[in-house]
């Protein structure tokens, strides 16, 4: 390689190619397709901490 760089392609082309590009329309969505959950072992449902017991104190009380 001697440090060369070729020249980025012009800004009408890629314009261009993108109009191209955008023309096409997406694949129709499956029936069964909406909302999907992760696994449950992914799924971030239970509290991630622990409170203390036996020394919490009612307020006003003491």
């Amino acid at each position: 390689m001697d440090n060369s760089f070729c020249e980025p392609p012009p800004k009408e082309m890629l314009m261009e190619m993108a109009k191209e590009k955008n023309c096409q329309a997406l694949p129709a969505l499956k029936k069964s397709a909406g909302l999907t959950l992760p696994p449950d072992r992914f799924a971030l449902l239970l509290p991630n901490y622990r409170l203390r017991g036996g020394n919490l104190r009612e307020p006003g009380v003491g």
